[in-house]
C-alpha cells in the first residue's frame, strides 16, 4: 500500500485519541493503542512545529486564547472567586481544544445543526451569487460548538459585573477582550472556510478533464537574500523579498488506466523585489500567468482558480464559497 505524503498538525497521542473516539461513535472495532502507535511509526509524516507564517489566522486565534487566560488572571487579582476562575479556565481550555482539533470533524455541507452547516454559514445575505438555500431546517444544536460563544459571553458578563477594577485597568481589559473575541470568531470562520474549500477542491480534482486545470495561488513567506560571507553591516535593515507561488494541477493523460487520478503539478513563481503584496500586484501576476500558461500547457483551455487571500473576492470571485459558484476563466485561443 502506498503511503501518501502528509503533514500532521497534531501529536500522535491526540490523533489516536480522536480516531478511537470516532470509531466508538461509528460503533466500529479498531486496533489497540499500541498497534495504532506502531502504525503511526511506520507511516512517517512531517510534524508541523512552527505555526506562525503557515496559518496566521490560527496563530492569532491561539494567541487570543492566551490573552483571555491572562484576562482571567487579572480578574482574579481584583476579587474574582477561585471557583469561578477555574470554571472559566476549563471552559476556554475546552474551546481551545475544540477549535484546534475537533471543529473540522463536525462540519458538513448539509446539516440540521446550525453550527455544522457550512452552506448556511458561508452564504452571503447581501449577494445572491454567493448564497445558497438549505433544503432542511436547522433544528439541532451542538454543545461543543456552542461552547465558544457561551465562553466568550460568560467572560464578558463576569467582567462587566466586577466593580472593584480601576478605570485605567477596565479600559485595558475591555480592549484586550474585544480584540480577542474578534480574533477567535475569525478563527472559527476560518475553520469553516477551510473545510468547505477543501471539499470544493476535491470536487474539482475528482471531475478534472484533460483540458482543465486547477491553479492554487498564495504568497510564500518572504525570504532574505544572503551574500557569501555577508558582513554584519549588510544584514541589518535588510528587507525581505516577496514571492508569489502558483501551482497548476492538470490531469496526467499519460498515466496507466488504473491510475486515472494521477496529476501533474507545474509550479510558477513570481518574485517581486519592490512590489507590495496587494491586489495590484496579484492582478499583474494573474495576467502574466494567463499569458504564460498556453505556452506551458497548450491543451488547457479552462481553469479553476483557488486563492487563499480574501481580498481577491472582488477581483475575480474565487474563494470556493460554493462548488457551483466557482469562477472559470476561458483562455483565448
Amino acid at each position: 500500500m502506498k503511503i501518501p505524503k502528509v503533514v500532521r498538525s497534531i501529536i500522535s497521542s491526540r490523533l489516536i485519541k480522536t480516531y478511537m473516539a470516532y470509531c466508538k461513535d461509528q460503533d466500529y472495532d479498531t486496533f489497540s493503542r499500541s498497534t495504532l502507535y506502531n502504525i503511526l511509526n511506520v507511516c512517517i509524516a512531517s510534524q508541523k512545529k512552527n505555526l506562525h507564517g503557515l496559518d496566521n489566522t490560527t496563530a492569532d486565534g491561539m494567541k487570543a486564547m492566551d490573552t483571555l487566560t491572562d484576562i482571567i488572571k487579572k480578574l482574579q487579582l481584583f476579587g474574582l472567586e477561585e471557583e469561578k476562575v477555574e470554571k472559566l479556565k476549563n471552559i476556554f481550555a475546552s474551546a481551545n481544544q475544540h477549535l484546534k482539533f475537533e471543529i473540522k470533524g463536525h462540519l458538513a455541507t448539509s446539516s440540521t445543526c446550525l453550527d455544522h452547516c457550512t452552506t448556511f454559514s458561508l452564504s452571503d445575505s447581501k449577494s445572491t451569487q454567493f448564497r445558497s438555500t438549505c433544503a432542511h431546517e436547522h433544528s439541532e444544536g451542538c454543545t461543543k460548538c456552542s461552547i465558544i460563544d457561551k465562553s466568550l459571553l460568560e467572560l464578558s458578563n463576569t467582567f462587566q459585573t466586577m466593580n472593584s477594577i480601576p478605570a485605567e485597568i477596565v479600559d485595558e481589559i475591555d480592549h484586550d477582550l474585544s480584540r480577542a473575541q474578534e480574533q477567535i470568531m475569525t478563527w472559527k470562520a476560518h475553520c469553516v472556510r477551510t473545510v468547505h474549500q477543501d471539499q470544493a477542491k476535491q470536487t474539482v480534482l475528482g471531475n478534472l478533464k484533460p483540458h482543465q486545470a486547477l491553479i492554487v495561488m498564495d504568497w510564500a513567506m518572504k525570504f532574505l537574500p544572503v551574500r557569501h560571507r555577508e558582513a554584519q553591516s549588510d544584514f541589518f535593515g535588510k528587507k525581505g523579498v516577496s514571492w508569489h507561488v502558483s501551482s497548476v494541477v492538470t490531469l496526467d493523460i499519460e498515466a496507466e488506466p488504473e491510475f486515472k487520478t494521477n496529476f501533474n503539478v507545474h509550479t510558477l513563481v513570481h518574485i517581486l523585489e519592490l512590489g507590495n503584496q496587494g491586489w495590484f500586484s496579484v492582478a499583474h501576476i494573474i495576467t502574466d500567468l494567463l499569458q504564460k500558461l498556453p505556452l506551458i500547457l497548450p491543451l488547457v483551455t479552462e481553469i479553476f482558480s483557488k486563492e487563499r487571500q480574501r481580498w481577491m473576492l472582488p477581483l475575480c470571485a474565487i474563494d470556493f464559497l460554493h462548488p457551483k459558484y466557482q469562477c472559470k476563466w476561458r483562455l483565448a485561443s
